[in-house]
């Protein structure tokens, strides 16, 4: 039994939130971002459906419920690199300054991030 079933008595609620850019509203900022800091942007659905797999798999959940939220933020340099500070991976101040020229120069000091909110609910059987 997944540590998840254990914790929640039947009929409680199990809620998972993920956020995802589903793009940018800046014609080539993506290609870019990779160029500048040798790395792509991280693609998390692949994580996210393999986080999913196992309380889909359980017995001790109904069917899970997805409901989805899009919205955008326009995001400066500065803000921007705090944001993505929040993720996994690896950051530098050295990665930091070249996001930071990058927005700045290149994008009129700001980018937006077209983002979906998605909220995958069950409950205990």
């Amino acid at each position: 039994m997944s540590l998840a079933a254990q914790l929640l008595s039947p009929g409680g609620s199990l809620a998972l939130v993920w956020t995802d850019v589903v793009s940018w509203a800046e014609d080539g900022f993506e290609g870019r971002l990779a160029e500048a800091t040798g790395s792509p942007w991280p693609k998390r659905l692949e994580h996210v459906l393999a986080s999913l797999q196992p309380v889909r798999a359980s017995e001790h959940f109904d069917d899970l419920r997805v409901h989805h939220h899009r919205f955008e933020r326009r995001l400066d340099a500065v803000s921007f690199i705090a944001v993505t500070r929040t993720y996994g991976g690896h950051h530098t101040i050295e990665r930091d300054e070249i996001i930071r020229r990058l927005i700045e120069d290149e994008f009129e000091e700001a980018v937006t991030k077209v983002e979906d909110a998605v909220l995958y609910l069950t409950r205990r059987r």
